[in-house]
């Protein structure tokens, strides 16, 4: 049976290699789905917070994209992550794999980097 998977990362920064010191990473599942606990929908948006380095906090959880029907064949969770002060950082697309007990997001590449 799928579980929610606990999701790690740490030292986010901006293009210039600065911390997101007090930023948030946000995840939100790009098509309604259904998890084997219920329907997950599209839209929701999870909200992580990320400490003095970068670094989530706590010990959040999300579904894997493997545990999740969307009846197209297609599902994606979009990233943002965003400053202490609110501007965004970056975003990507990422697919949460459940080959592993946790997901390590920040061997994810960035599909756009924002300069501010």
């Amino acid at each position: 049976m799928s579980f929610p998977k606990p999701i790690i990362a740490g030292n986010f920064q901006n293009l210039d290699g600065t911390f997101l010191v007090n930023g948030t990473l946000t995840l939100r599942l790009l098509s309604d789905a259904q998890s084997p606990s219920g329907q997950v929908g599209s839209g929701t948006v999870v909200s992580l917070p990320l400490n003095s380095v970068g670094t989530i906090s706590g010990a959040p959880t999300v579904w894997s994209n493997s545990a999740l029907n969307t009846g197209t064949g297609t599902n994606l969770y979009e990233a943002k992550a965003f400053t202490g002060a609110g501007q965004q950082a970056w975003t990507s697309t990422i697919f949460i794999t459940n080959t592993n007990v946790t997901f390590t997001i920040t061997n994810t590449i960035p599909d756009n980097i924002f300069a501010f």
